[in-house]
């Protein structure tokens, strides 16, 4: 999934229900309520405004710390995301990503170039913005109800060490389960999509 920054917003969507019942709209509003917090949503100024600043500041330091490789002493603890209003930011007083080395378990140097390129070309306020619009997002897939159910083959990745969108243990996946007739699910470890945001070194 191609740019949750400039990747990131496809991710997230593919993983989020694209089809729920009534019930689960109401869950993947609970969702990206809480993913609103990890991008530091807060609602077009203030702490949303700042951790976008963060992360455009050092863009290839931001895709570098961003794509690193799961840690499972992590399970069962908060998120770094979860601590991202407390902080005043993802990367607190720094306010800037770490120039931490490319985890080359997770990230090739010509993916390292190809991610920057199209961020020093587009920025971050695209993909950023998904996450400010839960209830229009919402509103979208009640639209597209007719196509709810996928009958092609499906293929999704859990990732065993991501804790922020941590589908193995709840109940996440569940309406893609419902709503997908030609399923497959596969575990990726150690690696993690870079959404977590995670700053550990690798395992």
């Amino acid at each position: 999934m191609p740019n949750y920054w400039a990747l990131f917003a496809q991710q997230a969507a593919s993983e989020l229900p694209q089809a729920p019942p009534a019930a689960d709209r109401q869950h993947k509003r609970q969702i990206s309520g809480s993913l609103q917090i990890g991008v530091g949503g807060c609602g077009g100024s203030g702490l949303w405004g700042r951790v976008a600043n963060e992360i455009e500041r050092a863009r290839r330091a931001t895709v570098k710390a961003l794509f690193r490789a799961g840690d499972p002493a992590g399970k069962g603890k908060p998120a770094r995301t979860a601590f991202v209003r407390a902080n005043g930011g993802w990367f607190g007083a720094q306010q800037t990503a770490p120039d931490l080395p490319r985890d080359a378990v997770v990230l090739r140097k010509e993916d390292e170039n190809r991610y920057v390129a199209a961020l020093e070309r587009n920025g971050f306020f695209g993909p950023d913005s998904w996450y400010m619009n839960a209830e229009a997002n919402a509103a979208f897939a009640e639209c597209a109800k007719a196509n709810w159910r996928l009958t092609m083959p499906v293929l999704f990745m859990h990732g065993a060490y991501d804790y922020v969108c941590e589908t193995i243990d709840s109940h996440l996946a569940e309406p893609m389960r419902t709503n997908c007739a030609n399923l497959t699910e596969v575990t990726s470890s150690p690696c993690k999509f870079p959404r977590s945001g995670s700053l550990h070194s690798s395992p």
